[in-house]
């Protein structure tokens, strides 16, 4: 398959092509598109229309995939699903707003079906899922009751640390790390213990990404 992914740096998206060729067990091809003018969560609200419709109209991609932390924004619920239950702060809502308003103005590709999308989001940040079994709180149950109670377990700059050595470090390290804890998820088939531990997050993205196979 002809994948794009599109997150919050390119870090996080050779992390995720990782995780994407883990769930559909065979290699993909990564389809390229312009440097989204900025990077984080806002940057990617802004630049996934455009990057939408490059791949649609200038590409053969079968799919895209978007990632976000969610940091201490809403985490998604069965709730925000259905026309006019979407929460305006949750990210996941907010991804597939803009994703429904710009496939439904694409007109047909010549010869090819429309891009499939998968999107996750990562509870509170995706060093959290690179993380994952290493400590018991970090999960998406315990962020979410972290977010009830206003009493955090760690906070994104913890898990940074606790991954990188350093809450601010360079790209390249970054890379390095995230993709070395990509490839040892999938070296201990644990992505069924990243899809039970962030079943919102990971767990929507992954039960997406595996029906492109069929």
């Amino acid at each position: 398959m002809k994948i794009a992914v599109l997150s919050e740096s390119t870090a996080d998206e050779a992390a995720v092509s990782i995780l994407i060729e883990g769930l559909l067990k065979t290699n993909v091809e990564i389809v390229r598109f312009p440097e989204p003018p900025s990077r984080g969560w806002r940057g990617v609200l802004t630049a996934v229309e455009l990057v939408l419709r490059h791949l649609h109209y200038r590409t053969d991609a079968d799919a895209l995939v978007v990632t976000l932390d969610s940091d201490e924004s809403p985490v998604h619920r069965k709730e925000h699903e259905g026309a006019g239950n979407d929460d305006p702060k949750c990210r996941l809502c907010q991804l597939q707003r803009i994703i429904t308003t710009v496939q439904s103005s694409l007109k047909p590709r010549r010869g090819c079906g429309p891009i499939r999308v998968a999107i996750g989001i990562a509870v509170p940040a995706i060093e959290a899922w690179c993380l994952c079994g290493t400590d018991a709180h970090i999960t998406e149950s315990a962020w979410i009751q972290a977010l009830q109670s206003h009493r955090f377990p760690y906070a994104k700059r913890d898990l940074k640390q606790r991954l990188y050595g350093s809450p601010d470090p360079v790209l390249k390290l970054e890379t390095e790390r995230l993709v070395e804890q990509a490839r040892n998820l999938l070296a201990r088939e644990q992505l069924q213990m990243l899809e039970n531990c962030f079943p919102i997050g990971f767990g929507s993205l992954a039960v997406e990404v595996r029906s492109w196979a069929s």
